[in-house]
């Protein structure tokens, strides 16, 4: 199962929703204030989650009224409401999750949404769609399919964390990338697949969503956690 968590910023273009929700069994859940955007599209949630701070009352009554969606308040303040989302998905089975419209004009909450992707990527696996761009999260040996030139950047914030790379035109040889002293910002493909390695923790994979959208998600993950 895939869920499409969808936040109170700015809302994902239609189109991409239409592609993320293609996936079979994928389906819908709406973090808060996220349940407006999706109204004003017309598209029910399985699950509108949060603590309800956000959310316009008429939309909140709205989907209470719709069979096939539940309507979840979780009032605690120890946590946001992505993080109560993915509390809810990771106890119901669920292993991959994007998260859309979880960046807007604050930006504590950009920098607190990008840490959340941090702590919760070994339990879930997250990408991230913010504008034109997507975020993946990169841990043991990964390959994707590339346009050649297409802009990679890659970002790390353990120094422990040693990175590889093939396929790229400013290679990688297990090196390190922590962020604040040396980031791999603007690299390019120079091969039709790129082959990442990583090891001794999480590394953000960053592309644009058309190159995405047209080449596709990382696969063949070996997951590697030391």
């Amino acid at each position: 199962m895939r869920a499409v968590v969808v936040g109170g910023g700015d809302p994902p273009a239609p189109e991409l929703l239409d592609w993320l929700l293609a996936v079979e069994g994928a389906f819908l859940v709406a973090a808060d204030g996220g349940a407006d955007s999706l109204r004003a599209s017309g598209r029910v949630p399985r699950y509108l989650i949060g603590d309800f701070d956000s959310v316009l009352d008429t939309t909140l009554e709205w989907y209470r009224a719709q069979p096939g969606c539940h309507v979840r308040h979780m009032p605690r303040q120890s946590d946001t409401d992505i993080e109560k989302c993915l509390d809810v998905l990771v106890h119901e089975g669920v292993r991959t999750a994007a998260l859309c419209a979880v960046f807007g004009n604050r930006l504590d909450h950009s920098l607190s949404n990008l840490a959340i992707v941090l702590r919760w990527s070994e339990r879930i696996r997250l990408t991230v769609y913010a504008g034109q761009s997507v975020l993946e999260v990169v841990r043991g040996d990964c390959v994707f399919p590339a346009s050649l030139g297409t802009v990679v950047s890659l970002y790390a914030f353990d120094p422990a964390v040693r990175v590889t790379t093939r396929g790229l035109k400013y290679p990688l040889h297990d090196e390190p990338l922590v962020f604040g002293v040396r980031e791999s910002t603007s690299n390019a493909a120079s091969a039709r697949h790129v082959h990442l390695q990583v090891r001794g923790g999480p590394l953000f994979l960053v592309r644009s969503q058309d190159e995405v959208m047209r080449q596709g998600l990382l696969y063949a993950v070996a997951e590697n956690r030391g």
